[in-house]
C-alpha cells in the first residue's frame, strides 16, 4: 500500500505540474481548446519511465471521441477495455482474470419488470400497472402471507410507527402533502420517502422521512402515490422505472443481500391492502395479509468488464500478499457538457488509467 500511495503522489505531481508546462509549449503550436488542451495530440512511442509525453499519449487515446466515453456496460467500455489490454499484452503483464484471461466479465443485464409478476391481498389479485408497480429491480425478501401496516405520513418519524412495528410485515406510507404548482420550477427537490437528491426544477417537498432507512426489517414497502406513471423525486433510485416496461441496466448479483421489495400504489390499491380507505387509516392500522412475486425479464449485456492483470514480485516471504492498485474504466457515454455531447472525464477516469498504465510499465521495466 505505502508503494501505491508513493507511486500516486509522485503520479499527480507529473499530471498537474508537468502537463501546464506542456500545454504553454502547446499553445504556440496549434489551436487549444476551452479547457487549455489541443483537441488532438499524435501519439509517441513509449518509455518504461514516466513522462509527460506518455501520460498524453495514453490519455488522449483513452479519452478520444472514439471511445464514446465508454460507457459501462455498452460497447464503447469494451472498446476502452480492449486498449487496455492491448497495451498490458505489449509490456507483457500477465493477465490474473479467469481461465488465463484479462478480463473478469460483469453480469449487467438490461432488466425489466415480468408482467408474471403479481401482488394479493386476502387471495385477492391487485391489477398490475392499474393499482400497483414494482420499484424493485434487485434482489427482494420473499413476501408470503405478510401483514398489511400502515405507518403513516412520511414527514414526521413521531407521527409514524416504530420500527419494530414493520419487522416482516408489509408496510404501506403515504408522501407528504405536495406544494402548490405554481412554487413549482422554482427550487430543485428536496428528495422524499425512499431518499435521493431530488430533481432539478422540480417543486420542493415537504421534509420526509427515508422509509426505507427507517423500516429496515420490512418485508415490503408500499408507497401510496396519485399517478403511477408521473416520476417522484428520490424515489426508485437504481431500482427506479415501474410497472412492466422501464428498461434498465443493473448489475445482476445474485449474492446480493436481499432488501425490501418496493412497489408504488394507488390510493385504490392501498385501500386494497388495507381494508379501508388511506384517509380512514392512521398509524398502525392493520390490513389484510399480503403476498407477492417479483419476477424479471433479462437481456444480457456482455459489454462491461474489470481488467485484472499482476505483477509479482520477488521476496518469496510476500508471494501470498497483493498490493491492490486500481482505476475504473468507463464513464457516462454520450453527454454533456462539451458542444459534441461527449463527457470524456479528462481529470476523473481517463487520467487515472493512463496513470495506471504507466506506473505498471516502469515497475515491469
Amino acid at each position: 500500500m505505502p508503494l501505491a500511495n508513493v507511486a500516486g503522489s509522485t503520479l499527480r505531481f507529473c499530471a498537474a505540474g508537468a502537463l501546464v508546462a506542456w500545454a504553454n509549449l502547446a499553445h504556440a503550436q496549434q489551436k487549444l481548446n476551452q479547457y487549455g488542451y489541443p483537441e488532438k495530440h499524435t501519439p509517441r512511442p513509449t518509455s518504461p519511465a514516466i513522462t509527460v509525453q506518455d501520460l498524453m499519449t495514453r490519455l488522449y487515446i483513452f479519452a478520444d471521441d472514439s471511445m464514446e466515453g465508454r460507457n459501462a456496460p455498452l460497447e464503447s467500455n469494451a472498446r476502452g477495455n480492449a486498449y487496455i489490454v492491448r497495451e498490458l499484452t505489449r509490456l507483457k503483464i500477465p493477465p490474473a482474470g479467469p481461465l488465463g484471461s484479462y478480463y473478469q466479465t460483469l453480469p449487467y443485464v438490461e432488466r425489466t419488470i415480468s408482467p408474471r409478476s403479481s401482488l394479493t391481498v386476502d387471495g385477492v389479485p391487485l391489477a398490475l400497472g392499474t393499482d400497483f408497480v414494482i420499484q424493485s429491480r434487485g434482489m427482494t425478501r420473499i413476501v408470503d402471507s405478510a401483514r398489511v401496516i400502515f405507518a403513516g405520513v412520511a414527514s414526521n418519524p413521531d407521527q409514524m410507527i416504530p420500527p419494530d412495528w414493520a419487522n416482516n410485515r408489509f408496510v404501506v406510507v403515504v408522501l407528504p402533502p405536495q406544494p402548490p404548482p405554481q412554487q413549482a420550477g422554482r427550487v430543485g427537490g428536496a428528495g422524499v420517502a425512499a431518499g435521493g437528491r431530488g430533481a432539478a426544477g422540480a417543486a420542493p417537498q415537504t421534509a420526509s422521512v427515508n422509509v426505507t432507512a427507517r423500516y429496515p426489517n420490512a418485508l415490503a414497502i408500499a408507497t401510496v402515490v396519485q399517478d403511477l406513471r408521473a416520476p417522484l423525486p428520490g424515489l426508485g433510485g437504481r431500482g427506479g422505472g415501474g410497472g412492466t416496461g422501464g428498461a434498465t441496466v443493473v448489475l445482476n448479483d445474485l449474492k446480493a443481500p436481499r432488501a425490501a421489495a418496493q412497489f408504488l400504489v394507488t390510493p385504490q390499491g392501498a385501500a386494497k391492502l388495507l381494508g379501508r380507505p388511506v384517509e380512514a387509516a392512521g398509524p398502525g392500522t392493520l390490513g389484510g395479509i399480503a403476498s407477492a412475486t417479483i419476477l424479471y425479464d433479462d437481456k444480457p449485456i456482455p459489454h462491461a468488464s474489470n481488467v485484472l492483470a499482476t505483477i509479482r514480485g520477488s521476496d518469496p516471504a510476500l508471494a501470498n500478499e497483493y498490493v491492490v492498485i486500481s482505476a475504473h474504466n468507463d464513464h457516462v457515454g454520450l453527454t454533456g457538457p462539451d458542444a459534441q455531447g461527449r463527457s470524456t472525464a479528462v481529470d476523473h477516469d481517463s487520467l487515472r488509467t493512463a496513470r495506471l498504465i504507466a506506473l505498471r510499465m516502469q515497475m515491469q521495466g
